[in-house]
Parts: structure tokens; sequence; C-alpha cells
């Protein structure tokens, strides 16, 4: 049991970041830095550029959408919710700084994920709740048809 768990988590992960970066470099859509730092090319006579805007973490250099981190995240927590039959999963983490986060459920996990990224100014919005949906899906879809027990 402790093997198909692992092989069917890592599973959804893996196929999470598979569909993620499937549609990062089907749509090529631009970060914010890049956005906001062009935002006189965007065809919109009302957008005004910043360039001197930067983020408060360093951007990656991939395409932006769907968010990555999400993505898995929301893969890992599908499986999760699929395997452990709820999507309440008590959780407290411990920073290196002694700041702890705790959390009751999926959710709460998916909306704090969301919201560093869009904080961080690495992702729009749109982009952290496409990435749930997409991981979600691809976590649960996983969990129900990889790996069944040889009794199903």
């Amino acid at each position: 049991t402790a093997a198909r768990f692992e092989a069917i988590g890592l599973a959804a992960v893996t196929n999470s970041l598979i569909a993620c970066w499937d549609a990062k470099y089907t749509y090529m859509f631009w970060r914010p830095v890049t956005a906001i730092r062009a935002g006189d090319t965007d065809g919109n006579s009302e957008t005004e550029p910043d360039a001197a805007w930067t983020p408060f973490i360093t951007t990656p250099s991939h395409p932006e959408y769907p968010a990555a981190h999400t993505t898995v995240g929301a893969g890992a927590l599908g499986f999760y919710t699929v395997w452990f039959e709820t999507d309440q999963f008590p959780l407290e983490f411990k920073g290196n700084a002694g700041a702890v986060r705790q959390y009751t459920s999926a959710a709460e996990i998916h909306a704090e994920e969301g919201n560093a990224r869009v904080w961080g100014g690495m992702h729009w919005r749109n982009s952290t709740e496409v990435g749930t949906k997409l991981g979600s899906r691809v976590g649960k879809y996983t969990a129900t048809h990889l790996l069944k027990p040889l009794d199903d």
C-alpha cells in the first residue's frame, strides 16, 4: 500500500507538471513583469508602461500561464483527496524564521499558494486559479485510473 501510494502520488505530480508545461508553451502568456514594463504595447491606448517595476520575487524565464506551483500543488492534493476520501488536511508548517502556518483543508492550502504567486509578482490571479483546477483534475484522474488494486 505504501509503494502504491507513493507511485500514484508521484505520477499525479508528474502528470500535473506535464499538463502545465504543455499549456505554458501552447499559450506563451507574458508575465506581470513583461506586461507592466511594456504596457504601451498591449493594444490598449489607456495602458501606460512602468519600466521601473520589479516583482517582489525574481520571475522565472518560462511562460506564465498556468502557474506551475498551483498546478503541482493541486495535483498532489487532488490525489490526496481521492486517496484519503476527504479534502480536510490538518497541516502545520514551521518556517526557518519560526513562522508557523496552519491549514485545515485543501482549499486553504490552494488559496495561500495562489496568493503567494500573485503577491510575489510572478503570476496573474487567473493563472493560479486555472493551475489549481488543472492540477486538481489531473491528480484526481490519476488517483482513480492508475495502478488500481488487483481486486478491483
